[in-house]
């Protein structure tokens, strides 16, 4: 065993460079990369040396997920980039490894060479997708596409349910489309990099650790990962946060609404869902929301946008109750004195039959009843606001990329698609 000094300089060596081929960390207290300085929690390997803890030094390029008093046991190799994991905390907060990490037919396994209890690997399946198997179940058993089978074993469980069959035997006695296939990681064809990098993300909300989205096509992947192993529940705990700190990722929310509204649906998210709403809602003449195919998603969208539509109506009926009431005329009288005094306002109404409802709304607020008018102004106010709660940018309802948009689209919890199942 290395003497405390000596162990020291080479964890202030691995704290001074994370250049050695892993992918970069996207958050700053987080897994470590190299001979296992940074922790779970903030600390450092010096720092835990107190509670006798010596794990062997960490090959370089091996990113870990482990807490200070804990050491890996489990080794993932997902395509060329290695994960060492306590297993402790995965089997917690992953059903999948819950199952199968330690399950009665891997009891007679050998081994795996090197420090770690367990080695899983990257297979890729028939339909080109990957997924991880036990090393050595790969080389006595290839496995058949597991991945919908793994989902309707889990399924049954969820529902209480007893499988049929042990997934093993199930996987054996598959149809011959679920037939091995003799492709390696070298053979798949989609982005390794990309891969790597949702798998990682998927780590470190299991291991309650903070993370940056890169783009909304990233979250995809990471929720099919987290449906697939079975730890939707971590993934979606920490989103919040993690879609806070990711600029690009809410740049993109609006032009990928309905795929959002799948993803949190999966992910139980609903700030998620209700951003993505939102934006499903508009173009306020053609929205998104049309598009929809899942009908539970549907009927959410059909009630936030109703709601737009019964403030709309509201203010509409307050306009006509006053007009019945012969109270309208200072309004009237106002808009022409706006008319005639500016002619910016002028130049701007010119094209008001061809402009969008939401950019009308808006003109009306702003050069008229902003100024005048407080009742007015208040229930109008509850057709501009916007509840987006990620997009914090100046623009508005009725201006700049939202010229056709009203954002405030509201649903209740009891409305939420997973709420009603």
């Amino acid at each position: 065993m290395k003497d405390p000094d000596e162990l020291a300089r080479i964890l202030e060596d691995d704290d001074e460079s994370d250049d050695d081929g892993a992918l970069p960390s996207s958050s700053g207290a987080s897994a470590h990369v190299g001979n296992g300085s940074e922790w779970r929690d903030g600390s450092n390997k010096k720092a835990s040396l107190g509670a006798n803890v010596a794990p062997d030094p960490t090959p370089k390029g091996v990113i870990v997920f482990a807490s200070a008093d804990t050491n890996p046991d489990v080794s993932l190799m997902v395509f060329n980039q290695e994960f060492w994991v306590e297993s402790s905390t995965l089997t917690a907060n992953s059903l999948f490894f819950k199952k199968f990490l330690h399950s009665a037919d891997k009891a007679e396994h050998p081994k795996p060479e090197g420090p770690m209890k367990y080695k899983w690997v990257t297979f890729i399946c028939q339909d080109g997708g990957w997924s991880l198997v036990d090393e050595f179940s790969l080389q006595v058993f290839p496995p058949a596409r597991p991945v919908n089978l793994v989902k309707e074993y889990f399924t049954d469980l969820q529902q209480k349910e007893p499988p049929q069959l042990p997934l093993e035997q199930a996987i054996a006695e598959s149809p011959t489309e679920n037939a091995p296939t003799n492709a390696t990681p070298s053979d798949f064809a989609s982005d390794k990099e990309f891969e790597v990098k949702a798998f990682r993300i998927m780590l470190k909300a299991t291991f309650s650790q903070p993370y940056t989205l890169e783009s909304t096509d990233q979250l995809l992947r990471v929720a099919e990962l987290a449906d697939y192993y079975c730890c939707i529940p971590s993934v979606s705990s920490g989103l919040t946060a993690s879609i806070h700190g990711s600029p690009d990722f809410i740049k993109g929310v609006r032009n990928a609404a309905l795929d959002l509204l799948q993803v949190a649906t999966t992910l139980k998210h609903a700030t998620l869902f209700r951003e993505a709403l939102i934006h499903a809602c508009g173009p306020w003449d053609k929205p998104q929301l049309l598009q929809i195919q899942d009908p539970s998603i549907r009927a959410a969208a059909d009630i936030a946008y109703k709601s737009i539509e019964k403030k709309d109506a509201e203010l509409a009926q307050w306009c006509l109750s006053k007009s019945l009431n012969g109270k309208a005329g200072p309004l009237m009288a106002a808009m022409e004195r706006m008319i005639k005094d500016e002619s910016n306002f002028l130049d701007r109404m010119a094209d008001y039959e061809k402009r969008y409802w939401p950019y009308k709304q808006r003109l009306i607020y702003e050069h008229i009843i902003g100024k005048r008018g407080k009742k007015f102004k208040d229930v109008m106010e509850e057709l501009l606001e916007s509840k987006l709660v990620f997009e914090k940018s100046r623009h508005e309802s009725g201006h700049g990329q939202y010229m056709n948009y009203f954002l405030c689209a509201e649903i209740a919890d009891e409305g939420l698609p997973w709420m009603k199942k």
